[in-house]
């Protein structure tokens, strides 16, 4: 099983080398699940929406990593329907260099909730506080 680093160490690794993300664009007739960042979290873009995704985990396969951010940041268990690409996040965006896979799934069971906490909400409509590169990133890939 996969584990999580101890955050100085995270933060040392990361600051040489790119990160492996895994996001998901769980959309329904009710709209697209987007997640409110807490004011805790670490990132520029504290208390914006952002997609559902996490960093892939050292040895986690990618549809492991998918059910986990899944499980984990929706309460939703999906079903994976589409690899839509990849999105590029340059160092200068204030999460070091970072590339996300996306990936388009629909719920088929579970309740809608956040393992952390934060607010998650369906929206038919993206909000006008959407997280950094988010906006473009569902745009890019016309969901």
């Amino acid at each position: 099983m996969a584990k999580l680093l101890p955050l100085k160490l995270y933060r040392r690794i990361y600051s040489k080398v790119p990160r492996l993300c895994v996001e998901l664009i769980i959309k329904s007739p009710k709209g697209i699940v987007l997640i409110k960042r807490g004011e805790h979290e670490e990132g520029p873009d504290k208390g914006t929406w952002h997609l559902p995704g996490k960093t892939l985990l050292f040895g986690e396969t990618i549809p492991a990593g998918l059910r986990r951010v899944a499980k984990n940041e929706t309460g939703l268990k999906v079903n994976v329907t589409k690899f839509l690409g990849y999105h590029d996040y340059r160092p200068d965006t204030g999460y070091g260099h970072t590339i996300s896979l996306f990936f388009l799934a629909t719920p088929v069971g579970g309740k809608l909730k956040d393992a952390e906490g934060r607010e998650i909400h369906y929206f038919k409509k993206l909000p006008s506080n959407i997280g950094f590169g988010q906006r473009a990133v569902i745009k890019k890939f016309k969901v």
